[in-house]
């Protein structure tokens, strides 16, 4: 049995990759002295198996049960929403949101009730072995599932709200949202933070774990909404003592050498890649990782190339969105494209094919038109272009509604009539139109130039690989 139960799902449906936040909030609440349980990737877990995990788990002595949706898929209810939103002609399927055997147990899961709000059952039955528990909503997503048959609803990084909750020292709304960046309690993730895995988490040996390097980004794109933006440089980041004991440890009980970088912007300064590196080198075995990186910055700063490689860099993430020079600059990307198109080239030359790299791209930008889109994207089917795995989405921008201020909101999400869009469908969240002098004029219009441009070219370079995980 345990104080403490965390439910939480796989962050990369149908591979199997845990996510950071639920084991994080364990190692900084097992300091505290309680005992605490991870149940991950119940996506892969019915009512039945559920029950028995709570039959498990938890009794009377149980304080608190926690279910994350940071990993949630998106409701049917939403999905349909926006079905109804496209036009006829744009073809949209179903697993454009998620695409899941309808025979799987998925649809006896958790994460599908939750998606559906059929999820009392669940909470019922945790309540039926923990009659004194609280039952917390947590997670990237909480607000958007907040519920009656949830006690609490948590909001941020929660390693201080956490323990706030269990020591009761002070009365707490239900909506917990007091340091959502945890800040200003006594965690201090440069100087203390470490995800430390205990046997009852089970991991498997040389599977891919996710980690933190830092926990913030000085940037502040104009559709990020990431919380800890615009911080100054390496005053967030692990302190690197903390950081290569993590990396010991889990290599000497579990051969774990393969890690996902969490950090949204992993390459923001010189110093901190120096730091890894020297790292990798005092380690005896070899590091594996996968991470985000600003391609512009490689741009500037060249040095990067061989940086990123002797760290051990095997996937790599550029969130390009533009090579529409106006567009890039808008959001804070900035940069001549065909500068940002020869550092393609020369990572490619330097790595060859010891580093996969993927670029995503985001179609409805201010400035971006039908020809602008032709002109690079044409470029980017070509033979010649060395990006090996291409990934392109519609901007998403979410319109206002009654928990708006409870959200993470990007610069677009809250003040997109600046640019020019604006929405006239309350019933359809994501379904803005556009007023400008571009001709991709609404979010229908977008859906469709995706499928467009995905159909002929992610054939050719597909969006989606799993040759880092396994």
């Amino acid at each position: 049995m345990a104080q403490v139960v965390i439910f939480t799902d796989s962050s990369r449906q149908g591979i199997w990759v845990r996510g950071i936040g639920p084991y994080s909030l364990a190692t900084y609440t097992r300091s505290k002295g309680y005992t605490v349980e991870i149940v991950d990737f119940i996506s892969g877990f019915g009512y039945d198996d559920f029950e028995k995990f709570c039959q498990k788990y938890i009794d009377k002595d149980t304080i608190l049960v926690g279910l994350s949706t940071t990993w949630i898929s998106a409701p049917k209810s939403f999905t349909a929403d926006l079905k109804k939103s496209f036009a006829p002609n744009s073809n949209l399927k179903e697993d454009y949101f998620f695409d899941k055997d309808e025979h799987s147990v998925y649809y006896d899961s958790f994460s599908w009730a939750l998606t559906n709000g059929t999820h009392k059952k669940f909470t019922d039955c945790i309540r039926s072995y923990g009659p004194n528990c609280e039952v917390v909503l947590g997670g990237a997503r909480a607000i958007e599932f907040n519920a009656p048959e949830f006690d609490r609803v948590v909001l941020g990084y929660s390693e201080n709200q956490l323990v706030d909750i269990l020591e009761q020292k002070r009365i707490l709304p239900r909506i917990v949202n007091h340091d959502i960046k945890a800040e200003i309690g006594d965690y201090d993730f440069h100087n203390s933070s470490q995800t430390i895995y205990q046997e009852n988490d089970f991991l498997l040996e040389d599977e891919t774990l996710p980690i933190e390097i830092g926990r913030g980004c000085i940037f502040q794109c104009k559709y990020c909404s990431f919380p800890l933006i615009g911080k100054k440089k390496l005053t967030y980041t692990k302190d690197p003592i903390l950081l290569k004991d993590e990396f010991q440890r889990n290599w000497e009980k579990h051969k774990i050498r393969r890690y996902i970088i969490s950090d949204d912007t992993f390459n923001d300064s010189n110093e901190k890649l120096e730091l890894l590196a020297k790292i990798s080198d005092e380690l005896d075995f070899d590091l594996n990782f996968w991470c985000f990186a600003r391609l512009d910055l490689i741009s500037k700063y060249p040095e990067q190339i061989d940086l990123l490689h002797k760290i051990g860099i095997k996937e790599i993430q550029f969130g390009i969105e533009s090579f529409h020079e106006p567009s890039a600059k808008t959001i804070g990307k900035g940069g001549k494209a065909d500068r940002k198109k020869q550092t393609l080239y020369d990572i490619k030359q330097a790595w060859g094919d010891d580093v996969h790299t993927n670029c995503s791209f985001i179609i409805g930008l201010p400035h971006e038109t039908r020809a602008s889109l032709e002109e690079h994207y044409t470029w980017l089917e070509s033979k010649d272009c060395p990006i090996d795995s291409i990934g392109i989405n519609p901007l998403f921008i979410a319109e206002p509604d009654e928990w708006s201020e409870l959200r993470w909101r990007s610069e677009f999400d809250k003040t997109y009539d600046q640019y020019g869009y604006y929405f006239d469908n309350p019933r359809h969240m994501f379904d803005w139109k556009k007023n400008d002098d571009t001709d991709i004029k609404s979010f229908d219009e977008a859906i469709e130039l995706y499928y467009y441009w995905n159909n002929r070219i992610t054939d050719k370079k597909p969006s989606n690989t799993e040759s880092f995980y396994y």
